[in-house]
């Protein structure tokens, strides 16, 4: 008898974490503004900084509004312990993020040019990857290098 209650105990904890591994699943599948609108923190954090992003003027309106509308999953992973972090079009976003913080300075010491910081935001409308790898290129730069 007590092995039989050992095995529903054991039996009810394995389907206890699939169960929660197919919940994180499921949330993932959802946009990433609606997870936002859950209280998602990390998701709230993406969402603030892609409105940065379209404020700072990298991002169109239209592409703002598109990635806010992107299944979380293109966002964010979960960890070993089941907590979201950054994880591919998310960490481009940070990338970005860092880039537009950077990029009057770069402006200012002439280790870019307007041109430059044009295509950049041209860019991540269309390819935010290839944006995110462009700004780090960018914010490698300094005016010591182009002399």
């Amino acid at each position: 008898m007590l092995g039989s209650w050992i095995a529903a105990i054991a039996g009810c904890s394995m389907f206890g974490s699939h169960d929660a591994a197919g919940k994180k699943q499921t949330v993932l599948s959802a946009p990433l503004n609606a997870l936002a609108e859950q209280g998602d923190v990390e998701a709230l954090q993406l969402v603030a900084d892609i409105e940065v992003l379209r404020a700072s003027g990298v991002f169109s309106d239209s592409s703002a509004n598109a990635l806010g509308g992107t299944p979380a999953a293109q966002f964010l992973a979960a960890d070993k312990k089941g907590k979201l972090r950054r994880a591919e079009v998310g960490e481009d976003i940070s990338t970005l993020l860092d880039y537009s913080k950077a990029e009057p300075l770069l402006l200012k010491e002439k280790a870019i040019t307007d041109a430059d910081a044009t295509e950049l935001r041209r860019l991540a409308n269309y390819n935010t990857a290839a944006a995110a790898d462009m700004a780090a290129q960018l914010k490698g730069r300094s005016s010591d290098t182009l002399r």
